[in-house]
This record gives C-alpha cells, sequence and structure tokens, in this order.
C-alpha cells in the first residue's frame, strides 16, 4: 500500500494485488486542509468529517476486488433560495480491477450486464483506492441541493402556459424559416 500525492491536496492510496492477499482494511481520514480541496474539486460549499473504509482482496488471475464506504458532512448552498444548509453524504461502492493485459487482450473477460461497474484496469501501482472513493463521494453529491425548509417549487401549469402564447411561439419552426426566406408557408 503505497501513499502519494496525485491530485493537489488530495492522498491518493494504491494497493497492489500482491498486498491483498486476504482482506485488507484501508482507512483514510481527511483533516480540515484535505476537506477543503475536495469541497474545492466538487465545487462545494464545505466539506466536513471525510473518512473511507474499504477492504481490497486479491481475486483469481491477478484481480482486486475493492468494497468500501465513504463518509462525510457536506456543506450545500440551496439552489432555490442560496440558504446555507449541511447534509450527511453516505454511499457504498465496489469495483474490481483487471490486469491491463486481461483487459486489452479480452480473454476470460466475462461482463455482466447486471454488474454496478465494469472492471477498471489495474496500473503498475495497482489501484488508487482514494480515487475511487473520491469518485464514488462526487457522485453521491447533490447538484440542486434544497434547503430542507424551502417551499415547495410550483409545478409548471401547462394549460396556462398555452393561453399566454402569443400567436408567433404557436407557429412550427418550419413556418417560421420559411417567412424569413420570403417563401410562402406550405
Amino acid at each position: 500500500m503505497t501513499m502519494s500525492r496525485g491530485n493537489p491536496g488530495l492522498p491518493q492510496l494504491w494497493v497492489a494485488p500482491e498486498e491483498a492477499g486476504s482482506k485488507l482494511q484501508l482507512t483514510l481520514h481527511f483533516d480540515d486542509k484535505q476537506c477543503g480541496c475536495l469541497a474545492d474539486r466538487c465545487d462545494l460549499a464545505g466539506v466536513r468529517d471525510f473518512s473511507m473504509r474499504a477492504t481490497a482482496q486479491r481475486q483469481s488471475g491477478g484481480k482486486l476486488l475493492v468494497e468500501g464506504s465513504v463518509e462525510a458532512t457536506v456543506g450545500y448552498v440551496c439552489s432555490q433560495t442560496l440558504l446555507p444548509f449541511d447534509a450527511a453524504v453516505n454511499e457504498v461502492f465496489e469495483q474490481t480491477y483487471w490486469p491491463e493485459k486481461a483487459i486489452q487482450s479480452g480473454e476470460d473477460v466475462e461482463l455482466d450486464a447486471f454488474a454496478a461497474d465494469d472492471p477498471e484496469p489495474l496500473h503498475a501501482k495497482g489501484a488508487d483506492v482514494a480515487e475511487l472513493a473520491f469518485q464514488h463521494f462526487s457522485l453521491a453529491i447533490d447538484r440542486y441541493p434544497r434547503h430542507p425548509d424551502a417551499e415547495p417549487m410550483p409545478a409548471p401549469d401547462p394549460l396556462a402556459a398555452a393561453d399566454e402564447a402569443s400567436p408567433e411561439a404557436s407557429q412550427s419552426p418550419f413556418a417560421v424559416l420559411a417567412q424569413l426566406r420570403g417563401q410562402p408557408d406550405r
């Protein structure tokens, strides 16, 4: 298991299949500076208490199975009211890594249509479990967060919109193009 820095301020946690003979327990906890870097990377108001717990286990054929979870408190800004608020993010993940040669050659590649993710290639260093956790964290965050106290937005009324529409708005795009070209509408 190797820790290094790839993204400025965010750690990498490389695991090679040889290191994960039996289940290898992995944990990662961020300090305030690392949480700030993650918030910047994900365009969030803030991140607190980010932690990852995972296991890595070698599989047959030099494959690696990583299972884990990420937890954090995310600082959001409401997309409707612009009020700040916090929410918990809890995301579970699972990923298999295969040797690049096995993926490139197509040998013994049996893709499961019902599996959550296709296998990822193992790099020379192994698999970056921290990056896997960051990716699943970024997929779990709400891109249009709403403050818990925000009023529900009214549903659009399609009948009212049709009544307010001008005659020009109800023309087909082809009729408008024909008028612009000076041709009679067909």
